[in-house]
C-alpha cells in the first residue's frame, strides 16, 4: 500500500523547474503527495539558518565572558589564599622569634615591621629575613643588635651569591672570634665588601674561609686583617675556594 507523504519544495517558475514539476508529478501517482510552492521554503531556511548563526555567535560571547569573569575569580581567590598563608607565616616567624626576645604585643609588631624594611630595602623574602633574626636572637642579643646582624647578614647575602644560613653563620663565628677588634658586623661586612673589590677574591670566599679558620687564626695571635689577608692572597695564588683555604690553613696554623 502506497505512504502518504508531504515534501515542501521551494521553486521559482522557469522551464528546468517546470520539467522538474512533470517529473515529480509521476511520483505523485505512486501515492508521495508533493506540495511545490513558490520558493518560500527556500526563504525560510535561510531565514531560519541566520536565526541559528545569530544564536551561535550570542552563545560564543557568553562563554567568553564566562571564561574571563571564571579567570578573574580565580587570580583573586588564589591571591587571596596566597595573603593568607603569608599572613600565617608571618604571625608564626614573629611567635617563634618573640620566644626569645619577649618583647609585648606591640614591641613585637615594631620589630616585625623593621624586618619587613630589611627585607625590602635587600630584596629578600620575610621568610629568609625571619631566619636569620631568629638564628640572631638565639644567640642573647638584644634587639638593635639583632636587627644590624640581620640587616648586614642580608647584604652579604646579597654580595656574595651565599645562601641567608651560611651568610648568618659567617657572621656570627666572625664576631664571636674576632669581637675585640670588631665593633660591629657592619664593619665586618665593609670590610668583605672592600676586599671583594680591590682584588681577585669573592665575599663568599672571604666568609667561607674565616667561617673555618677565625677560631685558630685569633688563637695564635692573628687579627681579622690579617686572616683576610691570608685568604686573599691564598685565593689569587690557587685559585680554591674560601672553604678549602680555610680548612688548609686551620691545619696549618694549629
Amino acid at each position: 500500500m502506497p505512504v502518504a507523504a508531504t515534501i515542501d519544495i521551494g521553486l521559482s517558475g522557469n522551464r528546468i523547474e517546470r520539467d522538474l514539476i512533470a517529473q515529480l508529478a509521476a511520483v505523485e501517482r505512486r501515492g508521495i503527495r508533493l506540495n511545490i510552492n513558490g520558493g518560500n521554503g527556500l526563504g525560510k531556511i535561510a531565514a531560519q539558518t541566520d536565526h541559528l548563526s545569530k544564536s551561535i555567535e550570542f552563545a560564543e560571547r557568553r562563554v567568553l565572558a564566562f571564561s574571563a569573569t571564571a579567570g578573574s575569580l580565580y587570580a583573586v581567590t588564589a591571591a587571596m589564599k596566597a595573603l593568607f598563608t603569608a599572613t600565617v607565616e608571618v604571625e608564626k616567624s614573629l611567635a617563634d622569634i618573640n620566644v626569645v626576645l619577649g618583647r609585648s604585643a606591640g614591641g613585637i609588631q615594631k620589630f616585625g615591621a623593621e624586618l619587613f624594611n630589611i627585607a625590602r630595602l635587600t630584596g629578600q623574602s620575610f621568610a629568609e629575613v625571619s631566619k636569620s633574626a631568629l638564628e640572631f636572637s638565639r644567640q642573647g642579643l638584644g634587639v638593635e643588635e639583632t636587627l644590624r646582624r640581620t640587616r648586614d647578614a642580608l647584604i652579604l647575602t646579597r654580595l656574595s651569591g651565599l645562601d641567608v644560613v651560611s651568610s648568618t653563620e659567617a657572621i656570627t663565628a666572625a664576631m664571636n672570634t674576632f669581637n675585640d677588634t670588631v665593633s660591629s658586623s657592619t664593619v665586618l661586612v665593609n670590610k668583605l665588601a672592600n676586599v671583594d673589590a680591590s682584588f681577585a677574591v669573592s665575599s663568599a670566599d672571604l666568609a667561607e674561609g674565616l667561617k673555618r679558620v677565625g677560631a685558630v687564626a685569633q688563637d695564635v695571635g692573628l687579627s681579622l686583617d690579617q686572616t683576610i689577608g691570608f685568604i686573599t692572597s691564598l685565593q689569587q695564588t690557587t685559585a680554591h675556594g674560601g672553604a678549602n683555604i680555610g680548612n688548609s690553613l686551620k691545619s696549618i696554623l694549629a
